[in-house]
């Protein structure tokens, strides 16, 4: 399983960043990214029970 998520955001006085050349004065921008795996390993193996060393008859009819 493979997440990304970035998160942009603004702040600053709400008038004044949208300013040309005084929003630069007034406001900051940050950018966030985040990347993150999740790996699950699964290993099968057989169990045998102790008590029975045959394989069990199987009958089929019609």
């Amino acid at each position: 399983m493979i997440t990304k998520s970035d998160e942009k955001s603004l702040s600053g006085l709400p008038a004044f960043s949208a300013v040309a050349g005084l929003g630069a004065l007034t406001s900051q921008r940050s950018k966030q990214e985040e990347d993150d795996e999740l790996l699950i390993l699964i290993t099968p193996y057989v169990v045998r029970s102790s008590e029975r060393t045959e394989a069990p008859e199987i009958w089929m009819g019609k």
